[in-house]
């Protein structure tokens, strides 16, 4: 099996760095703040974020967002006060791909944005 290349702009990338946040505020009781774990945070584009937020909630990981579609059927991440499920914590903490990713982040040091 060949080595995994990872950029910082990788889903999976900005996945981990997302749950690491909410997990990281979950344990230290205090509320996430967007600005963050938003779009601008991992200078990706808006549409990108949606649609990997869209995956964190159907996937269980994640719980208090509102995703919908506006009147041009784009899709929007409203409501955002999100926190971490225990499926979230799970997968951040067994998932063979995550582990490599915080391998990653560590050689990078860029786990938790803005920490």
């Amino acid at each position: 099996m060949g080595v995994i290349t990872l950029a910082t702009d990788d889903m999976q990338v900005i996945i981990y760095k997302i749950l690491a946040y909410l997990y990281s505020c979950m344990k230290n009781g205090i509320k996430p703040d967007r600005d963050r774990y938003s779009h601008v945070a991992f200078g990706i584009p808006e549409s990108y974020w949606n649609s990997i937020m869209l995956e964190l909630h159907e996937h269980g990981y994640v719980r208090g967002l509102v995703i919908a579609n506006d009147f041009g059927g784009d899709l929007i991440v409203a409501g955002c006060d999100p926190t971490i499920t225990f499926e979230g914590i799970q997968y951040l903490q067994e998932n063979s791909l995550m582990q490599k990713t915080k391998r990653f982040l560590q050689d990078t040091k860029s786990i938790i944005p803005g920490i």
